[in-house]
Parts: C-alpha cells; sequence; structure tokens
C-alpha cells in the first residue's frame, strides 16, 4: 500500500520533485495530522508551486527550517535536559512547558486529551510531536484570545472544527476534505502578527533561593518590541520580512486540475538570524533523523545570511583627527527589523569589531577579535558593560541581554532568570519607554544613560547607537558588525551538566565552525594629509605601537617601527621609572619589529600585578606605552 501511495504521487508531481515521504510523518491524530499528508497536494507540479521555475511550495522551504526541526534542535534538548538536571522537583513543569512550543502538535494533543503533563520522553516517541512546528498546527489556530497575555507562552487555541484556515476567500474544499479530512476556511488573521506572537512572547517562571516560583521572566518578548515600534502603525507584521512574497500569483495545488493562481503567496522561509543551528543540523541529518538534505539546508542558510546582511542593520563610519589620536564615531541602527536586534531567547549577540592599521599595514588598535574557541578577547569577567566611548582595545560594544536571578548575579539558567542586568540590543525604530508594557523589554545598564543610544537629544526611538573611539593614528579603519547565535560563556555553563542530550550537542559543537556572521563591514581610508599631520607631532624616527593584550596574565606583544635605521633599546620600567626588564638593545634596521614580555624581570622572576611601562629609547628620542600584568 505505501509503495502504490509513493507511486501515485509521483506520477501526480510529474515527476518534478520527488520528496522521500517516508521521511515526512503521515501520523494523525484528532486534532493534527504530519506535513507528510500535506505534500501529497502542496507540491510542485509543472506550473504549480512554482516561480520563475524555482520551487516556493511549503514542505521545500519549511523542511530544513528551525521550525520544521524544533523538536529535534540539539541546543533546546541540551538545555531542557540541564534545567532538568539542575531543577529535577520540577521536570513535568519544564518539560511541558518546554514542549508547548517546540513540539505543539504532541503537546497540544495531549492536553486536549486531558493529560496533566507533557515530556520528553512522550515527545521522542510522538511522530506528530517530532514533525516540529509543522502544517496543521498554525494553520489550526484561533484568532479568539488574539493580543491577550493568555494567548502568550504558546498559549494558542485549537478547535475539534479541523477547519484548515488560509488567507484566501473561496477555499477549494473537496479534495482536502477527501484527503485529509481537514475543511478548508478563510482567516484574515493569517498574515497577522498576532498568529507568531502566541509562541514567540514568552515568559517563563523564576525560581528564588529556596527553589520556590517567585515570578514570571520576560525571556523573550519580539512580538510586544513589534507593537513599540513604527511597523505597528505602518501595517508590516512578522510575516513580511520572515515570510516574503512572491512577485505575483502562485497555484496551490495541482489537485483539482486548473486552479487558479492565488496572491499575495507568502514563502515558508521562517529565516532569522540563526546560523550556527543551521550549519549544525545539516552536518547531523542523520544522527537528529532529518527530513531536509544538505542542499536544502544550504538554501535556508544562504537565505538567513542574506536576511542578517540585507535587511538588518546600517553601519556607517567617520573619523576626526586629535593633537595625537584619531577618533572614529560609529553609527549602527536597526534598519528594517521590528524587534530588538539580536532578539529571541537572550542567548545571542552582536558586537563590534573594529581594527586599526598604520602606513605599513600593521595593526595598531583592535577592539573585538575573537580567540580560537569563538569568544571575544577583553572581555570584563562578569559580562562586558555597554560603552559610549572606548579608548582601550580591551573594551568591546557588545549588543546584547545579561540575564540576572533574584540575588542580581548573573546567571545561564533560564530558571533563574528574574531580569536583565543588561539589554542594550538596538530597538527598532519607534521604541518608546512610555509604552504601557515596557517593563517587559526596557533598556538595561549603561544604556539608560547614554545620550545616543536609541535617542536624539531628548527624542526617543532611533533605533540606533552611536560608539565613539580613540585609538592611535591610523591610516586605514575597518569597523565589522558581528552576529553570534549562542555566547560561548552559555555554552560554557551549559557543558557542566552531564545528560545525554547535553554529550551530543558538546560532540556536536565542537565541530562547528564558530566564526561569527559578519553582517556588515565599513573600511575607512585616513587621507594622507591627516596622518601626515599627525606625524608631525609625533617622534620622526619611529612608533612605539600599544601593547596587545594589555592587561595581560601570560604575555603581551610589543611592537615598534623604524622609519631609518638607528640604535634602540626596549626595556620595562616600574612606576618609578627603575628598570625591570631589558628585553632588546643593538643597531636596529627599518621596519616593524616584535617583542613579548612574560611578566619576568631580567632574573626571570615573575614580578607583582600592577602598572608597568614599556619604554623604546632611539638615539634620538624616547616613548613609554602602559602595560597592566595580572598574575
Amino acid at each position: 500500500m505505501k509503495q502504490l501511495t509513493v507511486i501515485i504521487t509521483v506520477l501526480l508531481i510529474g515527476f518534478n520533485t520527488v520528496f522521500s515521504q517516508n521521511d515526512l510523518t503521515e501520523e494523525t491524530s484528532s486534532l493534527f495530522s504530519g506535513a507528510g499528508t500535506c505534500v501529497e497536494c502542496h507540491v510542485r507540479d509543472g506550473n504549480v508551486m512554482v516561480e520563475n521555475n524555482v520551487d516556493v511550495s511549503p514542505i521545500t522551504l519549511w523542511r530544513s527550517t528551525l521550525m520544521a526541526n524544533a523538536a529535534r534542535d540539539p541546543l533546546w534538548r541540551a538545555k531542557v535536559s540541564a534545567e532538568v538536571e539542575e531543577n529535577p522537583e520540577l521536570e513535568s513543569i519544564i518539560e511541558s512547558k518546554c514542549t508547548r512550543c517546540h513540539a505543539p502538535m504532541g503537546n497540544a494533543q495531549a492536553f486536549h486529551d486531558d493529560e496533566d503533563n507533557y515530556s520528553v520522553a512522550e515527545m521522542v516517541d510522538d511522530p506528530l510531536a517530532m514533525d516540529g512546528v509543522s502544517c496543521t498546527l498554525c494553520h489550526q489556530i484561533l484568532d479568539d484570545n488574539f493580543r491577550n497575555v493568555e494567548s502568550f507562552s504558546g498559549g494558542f487555541e485549537i478547535s475539534e472544527d479541523r477547519l484548515m484556515f488560509g488567507p484566501y476567500r473561496s477555499p477549494v474544499g473537496s479534495s482536502m476534505q477527501m484527503s485529509v479530512d481537514y475543511i478548508p476556511a478563510y482567516a484574515d488573521y493569517m498574515d497577522e502578527s498576532e498568529l507568531c506572537a502566541t509562541c514567540h512572547t514568552l515568559f517563563t517562571p523564576y525560581l528564588d533561593n529556596n527553589g520556590e516560583i517567585a515570578g514570571e521572566f520576560p525571556e523573550q518578548v519580539p512580538y510586544l518590541e513589534w507593537q513599540n515600534s513604527v511597523y505597528i502603525e505602518e501595517d508590516i507584521s512578522c510575516q513580511n520580512c520572515h515570510m516574503p512574497r512572491t512577485e505575483g500569483g502562485i497555484v496551490l495545488s495541482p489537485r483539482p486540475r486548473n486552479l487558479e493562481p492565488r496572491e499575495p503567496y507568502w514563502q515558508h522561509y521562517f529565516v532569522g538570524g540563526n546560523v550556527l543551528m543551521l550549519e549544525m543540523l545539516r552536518d547531523n541529518i542523520d544522527t537528529l533523523e532529518l527530513t531536509a538534505d544538505e542542499e536544502e539546508f544550504n538554501s535556508t542558510i544562504d537565505k538567513t545570511v542574506a536576511n542578517l546582511q540585507n535587511e538588518a542593520v546600517e553601519l556607517t563610519v567617520s573619523t576626526e583627527l586629535r593633537d595625537d589620536s584619531l577618533d572614529v564615531i560609529v553609527h549602527v541602527t536597526n534598519q528594517n527589523v521590528g524587534h530588538k536586534l539580536p532578539t529571541g531567547i537572550p542567548i545571542r549577540r552582536m558586537w563590534l569589531h573594529l581594527t586599526a592599521t598604520d602606513e605599513y599595514d600593521e595593526i595598531i588598535f583592535e577592539s573585538g577579535s575573537l580567540d580560537d574557541d569563538g569568544e571575544i578577547i577583553g572581555l570584563d569577567s562578569l559580562y562586558e558593560p555597554h560603552h559610549d566611548f572606548i579608548d582601550d582595545q580591551y573594551q568591546v560594544q557588545i549588543y546584547e541581554a545579561i540575564m540576572h536571578d533574584v540575588n542580581n548575579d548573573v546567571t545561564f539558567t533560564l530558571l533563574r532568570a528574574s531580569g536583565f542586568l543588561k539589554d542594550n540590543r538596538l530597538p527598532p525604530r519607534g521604541f518608546v519607554s512610555d509604552f504601557e508594557s515596557y517593563e517587559d523589554m526596557a533598556i538595561m545598564g549603561r544604556a539608560i544613560d547614554d545620550p545616543n543610544f536609541n535617542r536624539n537629544g531628548d527624542e526617543e526611538g532611533t533605533g540606533s547607537d552611536v560608539v565613539h573611539y580613540r585609538i592611535p593614528a591610523a591610516s586605514s579603519v575597518e569597523v565589522e558588525l558581528c552576529y553570534q547565535s549562542v555566547m560561548p560563556r552559555f555554552i560554557e555553563h551549559l557543558l557542566q551538566f552531564e545528560t545525554e542530550e547535553v554529550e551530543l550537542f558538546d560532540e556536536m559543537y565542537d565541530e562547528q565552525d564558530k566564526d561569527p556572521v559578519v553582517i556588515e563591514s565599513v573600511v575607512v581610508e585616513v587621507p594622507n594629509n591627516i596622518i601626515d599631520k599627525w606625524n608631525e607631532t609625533k617622534p620622526t624616527n619611529f612608533i612605539l605601537q600599544p601593547c596587545f593584550p594589555n592587561p595581560f596574565n601570560s604575555s603581551t606583544e610589543i611592537k615598534f617601527i623604524l622609519s631609518h635605521p638607528t640604535q634602540a633599546e626596549l626595556s620595562i620600567t616600574d612606576l618609578s621609572g627603575r628598570t625591570v626588564n631589558e628585553l632588546y638593545s643593538g643597531q636596529t634596521q627599518t621596519g616593524t619589529h616584535r617583542f613579548s614580555w612574560d611578566g619576568t624581570n631580567s632574573s626571570g622572576v615573575t614580578v607583582s600585578s600592577g602598572i608597568y611601562f614599556v619604554k623604546l629609547t632611539t638615539s634620538s628620542d624616547f616613548n613609554l606605552r602602559k602595560v597592566v600584568f595580572l598574575r
């Protein structure tokens, strides 16, 4: 019977695209059916579900998204298992809450059948649950409780009427009723943000020091952020960006024949910015038993990168000369995003990576570079504060949300998160502090007092930030805005737990590329006349560059550039001017010279923590650079 079904399906779609129906579940329940039942009709066939010879059928685009793979997401599975291990007495609450939106068909069916909870173990054995956020979930949601708090956190409502809602009037219903026992119906809210808000507005309970539930935490509220923006007034919804429309009408099914094209048609891209997890899914298709293939994942990854690079941010950079340095002014604007950027679960971040080079193409200042583990170099021990002014390589402007517990300590445990110590994620244009539910999305930390963050004078709602850098005079400055789906410190905390899910995620994460997505990059060449003017105030025969890293606790690099051969001496002195270590002395040629200091004196003994000076002396002059050693 199964073979006959496959043969019939191949004939129906005209050999254009053959889906592996063994991969897509055809499981049904009293409320739901798997995506395998939908693909029989909503599939590419000749001029059906095609635009410019490109397959735009829902399953083709959906199956390689995070929505389709929500129940198989290895990071989500690992995090749920860690939260349960940390709070085993709350296992049923945690798993029922988390599966509500990641395995909604299994969860909703269980509670419809009067079960008291729904576990991850039940999810794994439930083909409908493992279908993720699938067709018959979203297309059956009622609008009865839209805009109310009750609709959030997976509070969607579904009836037993088996009505399959779509955005088109006068749907043709006979084929759907005969094949899958659903009745197609028109709903004018299918393109409204409130539909998405049922899961993507999430409040989670948090615990006090006694392990008791003490309140609710706004874990992610992009819908509320959207309400507090210009986009609601401009009638631009979630679907406008995450389900882009085709240019013309699309025929929705080969059955019955001769259906007229419908428009607009919303493509089921569902892309955001999470490239890391999409790549992890693509690289572990067999292990995770996914239905999409590598080519389909690559297509979704490409769309995700394009979404970040083409729509998200506008970056502008300018420079101004000072007597002994260069000011770099960086403007970052949330361009076309209707919520904070980054948004969603508060484990994502963006940051500015600024690199300045001299006339010899040598780096003389770098803020925001990464180490081999994908962590930003120079972060403060707890978290990096918001910056308006940066003059040290270890200061980095990071746009992120940092959670705190009831003791105001940094936490990465969602069940302990009661608020934010820092939230300087770029708000959407029109975002203001007198919005009625502002406390659920408030700007937090030093950004509150930054006159250039989401402000222009007294006016709120710019959706932008201005960061001022003061650096050594440079010939070229490059600024990159980088995006990372998961903070390494979140991963570090997660890997403390020894569950099977965490171990599996660790194996996969270890193999992943940790490079961030560069959303935008701007290079500014400083005019030669500015450099010449600056050089007039500096020693003409050498440049002693800032040490890096600084502060340091193992070694720091020292670099100087000579314009002509000279006798040079490089030493370390203390605050009193006493020589601590002589690093080099001799006749030195033109060019760049590199040395390192490991925090020892001339006898090889490690010195005390504190402030020291790197001193470069030539036959005509000397210069000092401050360096901080931390044991």
